[in-house]
């Protein structure tokens, strides 16, 4: 799909963006902002790093059980550290620039997890990862924002649920995010044109 040079576009994704369903959530958690402004210790993200790469090493391998075993414990690392971390005496009136470090590779655990659930159709629990992934990773992180906007759509679709899988690529598009084969083709399941080329989805 050719993308849009319309000069009132940036405007019209500033104004939904505030809209779609990604920034709703994070509206939800308030006390976000306050546990990204704590990094993690080295060994506490080497840890977490550790068991990550253990869980794709599996991922890749086929060994699916073993992978969200390891996602799992990575997980759990990331919310015992963020419950060890004690709010900062004060913070830069106006600070926009929290770490993002841990949140970010507690995202990405979450989506890995999803991923594994994926796998053995588990879509509901792969849903749920996918929203504790959308609530953590960075924005500036558009890579990790697509692959999950992609899984919770298709996700939606697994279960039949053709309307909030629109919504996911909808979503995708407002933030310029959604080109790409596996996109196409999902739109096309969902009735939404796109391309006509076969594609063969990864799940």
């Amino acid at each position: 799909r050719a993308a849009s040079t319309d000069v009132h576009s940036e405007g019209r994704r500033t104004a939904t963006r505030r809209k779609h369903p990604l920034c709703i959530e994070r509206h939800q958690f308030p006390g976000l902002h306050a546990a990204r402004a704590h990094m993690a210790t080295p060994p506490d993200l080497a840890e977490i790093e550790a068991l990550k790469a253990e869980g794709n090493a599996h991922f890749t391998a086929g060994r699916i059980p073993e992978a969200n075993s390891c996602y799992n414990r990575a997980v759990e690392a990331c919310r015992g550290v963020l419950t060890r971390r004690t709010p900062a005496a004060s913070h830069a009136a106006g600070d926009e620039d929290p770490d993002e470090t841990l949140p970010a590779l507690m995202g990405a655990c979450f989506a890995n997890r999803a991923q594994c659930r994926m796998r053995t159709r588990s879509y509901r629990d792969a849903l749920d990862d996918l929203k504790h992934a959308a609530i953590f990773v960075p924005h500036s992180n558009r890579s990790l924002q697509e692959k999950i906007m992609y899984r919770r759509a298709l996700a939606h679709l697994k279960l039949d649920e053709a309307k909030d899988a629109r919504e996911w690529v909808n979503a995708a598009e407002q933030e310029s995010l959604g080109d790409g084969e596996q996109w196409d083709e999902l739109r096309q399941k969902l009735g939404m044109g796109g391309d006509t080329a076969s594609f063969v989805t990864k799940w």
